[in-house]
């Protein structure tokens, strides 16, 4: 490559240089042209305008150097351009104004590329990044921190972030900058003037125009394109990652991370709780051959806004361990404890649970679904419970601290997304990031991952210090089956296993129509159901659902029980994450996780196997060893007859079951006519 090219200032006002790729060079006149040499070499060719402080150094490089620059047609790529702030070049990192991508304003640009286009205007292509304290208040505002935005186009088929463009007048100066994984503030400007600073001889200097810049964090959008703007699908902020930690001063293991914030992690699971159970060190993969964990090892979880215990169905009907659970409304605590009698409830707020618990509880994963009905597109009104459902939403971040899970799963309304609510997402995303979780959050339409109802939440996902932030899992269902995947779970599908004698399906009890309401096809997806159920009747249009139908089209099993009176009931499925979903969710973080800890699921052998398969779901099968069932159970199972109906029997309807109302056990047979008031 030819070396830069001598700028002579007492040249004309106008001067065109034109180099060739074997490196030779005439001068020409004031006007432009376009010429070969030798044998038909194109030539190179740019303008000086020396009237201005700015000089060109024009070397012009091979495009497969330039590849991840994006260079289009028609421009040059430049070695190198001086301008009134000096000389810049790629791979600088420099200060811009007056550039944005999307709705944030760019305020640095790594320089992949300096291009030289058709019209001879000069530009900057490259990473762009945003101080902390411009995004939105979702990471903490610490001086001269910056995030490294990364947009993706879902259509793009290069699967490459978009790069951005700066005019050259844009460029302010260059800074240097520091990536690190580091926890802050390590590698950080720890003077505590966030202005001006003064030097030992008492001249004023603008630090952040002088100080290095600090990268710990990358902000991924994917997006679609609609006409001629992106609409976002799903937004990340993921921490950087000791493997793209190039300086080894500026590195810190992952392991040596995680085990600072939350102290040592069990690879498999952190159940049960005995220590001589759980293997001593982590096993990572690195080319070895995974390690089977021991048959009775699991993930934990913590439930919190836990309800009727959707999640914690989900969770356990996906192999997790429901330890802990937190929840303030006294309506749903007997149908929490009747569900779950080995999960250790706190009734009270989450606010009361951290400041009542002195030990700390470490668990694999905590789940959060705050009170959403303030955020939900249908609040068009002040309500008394406004307040509440806010001050719920902050204390997630005490809760987090608490209790350091893992991984963080969180299940909200799509309509926090909305721009009125968005001071409130943000402030949730900053209860992560503050405390170097990695976050992603989308839109998911849960009939995707088996729902039968046609119902949108938003989703979010963290994961902690020195932890892989999950994806989501891929969609299991589509309509019609299309994309080779399942078709959606239909109305039909969703109530064709329940019974007569199931409990809450007492169909004389339900509101009848005379004259009957128009029937509709059961073969389509159900409306979403709320807190007072559905507008929707029973699909041959004579009655309303049963409180049993309203719990299975919400994803719930017919074996999960419900106390209490008949609205609490509406309102506690309505409130309800659904389980199949979850299960969904949490069998994905589970197999996640497995890989990450370098391990695999325990595989029993095969006399020991027994299959339940539930007939709402055909399609699901639940396999588990002798050994978590009671010995009462085992007894009870062998005594039935080996036909899958007697298994389904088994699985469905529970050994035995305490009325809390008079203390009275009650068998299997017995606990369909236990004493519920279904009066409004």
């Amino acid at each position: 490559m030819p070396g830069p090219i001598s700028l002579d200032p007492g040249g004309d006002l106008e001067v065109l240089f034109e180099r060739s790729f074997d490196g030779r060079r005439s001068r020409a006149s004031s006007v432009s042209s376009t010429c070969t040499l030798g044998r038909e070499e194109p030539i190179q060719t740019i303008f000086l305008d020396l009237s201005s402080d700015d000089e060109v150094i024009d070397l012009t490089i091979d495009d497969s150097e330039t590849a991840t620059a994006q260079i289009k047609y028609g421009e040059h790529a430049l070695t190198s351009y001086r301008g009134h702030s000096g000389v810049i070049k790629p791979g600088d990192f420099v200060e811009v104004q007056q550039v944005k991508i999307g709705k944030y304003q760019v305020n640095f640009i790594l320089i992949s590329a300096i291009v030289r286009t058709i019209m001879g205007e000069h530009k900057i292509r490259g990473t762009p990044y945003i101080r902390n304290r411009n995004l939105s208040n979702m990471l903490p505002k610490k001086r001269n921190e910056v995030c490294q935005i990364l947009h993706f186009d879902k259509d793009d088929v290069t699967r490459a972030p978009a790069l951005v463009d700066a005019n050259i007048g844009c460029v302010k100066g260059s800074h240097t900058l520091i990536i690190t994984n580091a926890v802050w503030p390590q590698h950080s400007v720890t003077s505590p003037f966030v202005g001006l600073v003064h030097d030992q001889a008492g001249e004023g200097r603008v630090s952040e125009e002088t100080d290095p810049l600090v990268c710990r964090w990358k902000f991924e959008i994917r997006s679609l394109r609609q006409a001629t703007v992106f609409k976002p699908l799903e937004e990340c902020l993921v921490r950087v990652h000791e493997s793209e930690v190039l300086e080894a001063k500026y590195r810190v293991a992952e392991a040596e991370s995680s085990n600072i914030w939350r102290g040592r992690s069990f690879p498999g699971g952190s159940w049960p709780l005995e220590a001589e159970e759980r293997p001593a060190t982590s096993t990572k993969t690195n080319g070895h051959r995974p390690t089977p964990r021991k048959a009775s090892q699991k993930y934990t979880l913590f439930d919190s806004f836990a309800g009727a215990g959707g999640v914690s169905r989900g969770a356990q009907m996906a192999g997790l361990k429901v330890t802990h659970a937190i929840d303030k409304a006294a309506e749903v605590w007997l149908t929490y404890r009747t569900n779950f009698p080995d999960t250790r409830l706190f009734q009270g707020s989450v606010d009361q649970y951290v400041m009542s618990e002195r030990r700390c509880p470490r668990a694999d994963f905590l789940h959060l679904s705050p009170p959403c009905q303030f955020f939900s597109p249908a609040h068009t009104r002040e309500s008394v419970h406004d307040d509440t459902n806010i001050f719920a939403l902050f204390s997630c971040g005490s809760l987090i601290d608490k209790v350091r899970p893992r991984i963080v799963t969180v299940e909200q309304t799509f309509g926090i997304t909305h721009d009125r609510h968005q001071m409130y997402l943000c402030t949730l995303i900053n209860d992560f990031t503050q405390y170097g979780y990695s976050v992603r959050w989308k839109i998911v339409r849960l009939c995707t991952w088996g729902s039968a109802q046609d119902r949108k939440r938003l989703i979010m996902i963290a994961a902690a210090p020195g932890e892989r932030l999950p994806p989501y899992p891929d969609a299991l269902y589509s309509e019609n089956g299309a994309d080779g995947l399942k078709p959606f779970v239909t109305i039909r599908r969703a109530l064709q296993g329940i019974r007569a004698s199931d409990s809450l399906h007492d169909t004389s009890s339900v509101k009848h129509f005379e004259p009957p309401r128009p029937s509709y096809s059961p073969d389509r997806l159900a409306g979403t159901l709320t807190t007072s159920g559905s507008d929707c009747c029973y699909p041959d249009g004579t009655r309303d659902f049963t409180l049993r139908e309203f719990a299975c089209l919400q994803g719930f099993p017919r074996y999960h029980r419900f106390l209490g009176t008949r609205t609490s009931i509406k309102r506690q499925i309505g409130n309800a994450f659904p389980p199949n979903t979850v299960r969904v969710l949490y069998g994905h973080l589970e197999s996640w996780l497995l890989e990450q800890d370098g391990m695999t699921r325990h595989q029993p052998s095969s006399n020991n196997i027994i299959c339940l398969t539930d007939r709402t779901h055909d399609d699901i099968e639940i396999i588990d060893t002798p050994t978590e069932y009671s010995s009462r159970r085992q007894s009870y199972i062998r005594q039935q007859n080996r036909s899958s109906q007697m298994y389904r029997s088994a699985m469905h309807e529970p050994l035995e079951i305490k009325d809390h109302t008079t203390g009275e056990a009650r068998t299997p047979a017995q606990s369909g006519s236990m004493a519920i008031d279904l009066t409004r």
